[in-house]
């Protein structure tokens, strides 16, 4: 592992500092407004004051104004190209309109190790607006305003385009925070989402518990999926006789939570009414949610109260909120005694310390041997001053063949050793250090002796055999070591993206359609996977399709249907939403997104605004633009 010209050791605070001014680049500023600014751009009624359209909005290079080592602030000017509808339908105007906006943007940090993108209120005094009308004329409650009438009414709309630039600018936040330890741990483990999913059938009046751990200034959204498991040949339907005066009775069942003393915290109940065929999209919209400001043991128990067997499906879904702010110094202190653990330190170095390899031995006869090592255990050792400390247990299986030709003696043997393992920081660039101390013979231990498997018989003289191992053993580990030893860059954690781990499906590369019904409470949901900056058109015929009682005579009035797009842990970054006729004529819903990260996303389809049932087609497709 070779360093670069100007490298040198540093301390954990000396590194955080470091990481930051290298990542948060102009550059890279740049890169991450351009792409809240595309959002903003595609988001539905993003200036509700005005019929306006945001037509373009692209960020210039921004200029670094001050480093204080508690934060990082820069300028930067967005130019923004709008078309404004201004005045009555029929004595209004089209103005096509050109904004330079002035930004403050601060890089602050918080607990546990959070950096985030803070972008100052926008006022009148930050913003620079030309305006022009299509026809070159003026309504004529405009044209007698003034000697300027079309620049005094700029310049009165000013504030009122300032507050709902701040409101849309708001709407963003989340994409400009970086939860730096989640990124390591993905990073490390090739992981691209940290949910964790549970699946079982609970018989009537049946129920499991399981115990889970938060960690300091973690959040828990717990969601549930539930369907009604029928047998083959029941008969049973998949959506609830919304057509007749009798519906199907629901099969209640109960998601609670408590904490480590027994005390509840929440508790939700989910009427199932579908069966089973895909709890993905037929069935969900219960859930709860916690955080925890300091570590934390709670208790999950899901019950059945009904009378038929369900199958359901648990998501934990997990994500660090901020904390208090801290300075740049507290921020690495803290990034690398959270993000760097026994399971971060495990997936970085596992695969290159259990590959196999030939190893030839000097030994008075030809002995050659194959070496398998298994990471069997990783333990944190109490940490020095500036580094982190942990001892690898490997389990090492060793094949030796003895003599020349094919009928060479054969034996195996398996021996443990412990292999020392420092991580230390530096700068030029800011990175984490991973380094192996040197494996002596003492450090590896026989725990099966040589024994014959194959081949033909000689004398061995088994005793000399044995103390040649560890030695031999030994060497081969400080090879493979001196190879394991790695440099990760801190810039790579936030900008390199993880590739999908197996089985996950790939990205979004054509036209996909879901269909079903959805009631009150009961959404359904559909996973797709994007790229990074990918952008997708969504669309929704909805319809009423609950004909409703005799004595309504119809689908209850006010009746709502809405469609949006979701993260993984529930947060939605863009919906539209529609009433829905209840003369049984379909209406129209439709969203453009792009997604900000690549990453599985949700498409949500909802009944809002009454008891009824909607039908829905829904139409999903990548935008080429």
């Amino acid at each position: 592992m070779g360093s670069e010209p100007g490298a040198s050791p540093a301390t954990f605070g000396e590194f955080g500092a470091a990481a930051l001014g290298e990542v948060f680049t102009p550059r890279f500023l740049q890169r991450q407004l351009d792409a809240a600014l595309s959002s903003l751009r595609r988001g539905t009624n993003w200036l509700p004051d005005f019929a306006a359209d945001l037509v373009s909005a692209r960020a210039t290079t921004p200029t670094l104004l001050s480093d204080d080592g508690f934060e990082r602030s820069f300028a930067v000017t967005v130019r923004a190209v709008l078309e404004v509808e201004v005045g009555p339908r029929l004595l209004g105007m089209n103005v096509d309109a050109t904004a330079e906006i002035d930004l403050t943007v601060r890089v602050r940090t918080f607990r546990p190790a959070i950096a985030q993108l803070h972008i100052d209120p926008v006022t009148s005094r930050d913003l620079r607006v030309r305006a022009r009308t299509r026809a070159g004329l003026l309504p004529l409650p405009l044209s007698a305003g003034g000697t300027r009438p079309l620049a005094e009414l700029v310049e009165r709309s000013l504030p009122i385009f300032a507050g709902a630039l701040n409101r849309a600018l708001a709407a963003t936040a989340v994409q400009r925070q970086f939860d730096v330890v989640d990124r390591i741990r993905r990073s490390q483990a090739g992981a691209g989402s940290l949910v964790e999913s549970r699946t079982g059938t609970l018989l009537p009046d049946e129920s499991v518990e399981w115990p889970i751990e938060l960690r300091e200034h973690e959040r828990m959204a717990l969601m549930l999926w539930a369907g009604i498991r029928t047998e083959p040949g029941t008969g049973h339907p998949t959506a609830p006789s919304w057509w007749s005066l009798t519906p199907p009775p629901a099969v209640p069942i109960e998601l609670s939570l408590s904490d480590g003393g027994g005390r509840p915290i929440g508790e939700v109940r989910l009427p199932v009414y579908r069966t089973v065929p895909d709890l993905d999209t037929t069935a969900a919209g219960a859930g709860l949610t916690v955080s925890a400001s300091r570590a934390s043991d709670y208790l999950a128990r899901l019950v059945n109260r009904g009378a038929r067997p369900l199958a359901y499906r648990i998501e934990d879904q997990r994500r660090t909120v901020a904390g208090e702010r801290i300075g740049f110094a507290e921020f690495g202190e803290s990034l690398i005694r959270l993000g760097i653990d026994r399971t971060t330190v495990s997936n970085a170095v596992g695969d290159q310390l259990t590959r196999g390899a030939q190893v030839e031995f000097n030994a008075p006869n030809l002995v050659r041997g194959t070496i398998g090592a298994q990471l069997t255990e990783v333990t944190a050792l109490p940490p020095g001053e500036e580094e982190l400390r942990f001892r690898l247990s490997l389990l090492v299986e060793l094949e030796l063949t003895i003599g020349p030709g094919s009928g060479a003696t054969v034996l195996t043997s398996t021996l443990d050793a412990q292999v020392p393992l420092r991580v230390s920081t530096m700068t030029g660039p800011a990175a984490l250090l991973v380094t192996f101390d040197p494996v002596s013979a003492g450090d590896v231990r026989l725990v099966e002796p040589p024994r014959q498997v194959g081949g033909r018989r000689i004398p061995l003289l088994k005793r000399a055999l044995a103390e040649l191992l560890p030695h031999r053993v030994a060497a081969e580990l400080n090879r493979r070591l001196a190879e394991a030893s790695r440099r990760i860059v801190a810039a790579e954690l936030v900008t390199d993206r993880p590739e999908p781990v197996a089985g996950e499906s790939a990205a979004l590369r054509g036209r996909t359609s879901f269909s079903g019904v959805v009631s009150a409470g009961q959404p359904s949901l559909h996973s797709i996977r994007l790229d990074e900056q990918q952008r997708i058109r969504a669309k929704a015929r909805i319809i009423a399709g609950a004909p409703g009682s005799l004595e309504h005579g119809g689908a209850p009035d006010g009746l709502a249907g809405e469609i949006a797009v979701c993260d993984e842990h529930g947060g939605v970054w863009a919906a539209d939403l529609a009433t829905i006729p209840s003369d049984g004529e379909p209406k129209t819903v439709g969203i453009e997104f792009t997604a900000p990260q690549a990453g599985q996303w949700r498409l949500r389809v909802a009944s809002a605004g009454g008891p009824g049932d909607l039908e829905y087609d829904l139409q999903i497709r990548p935008d080429p633009d």
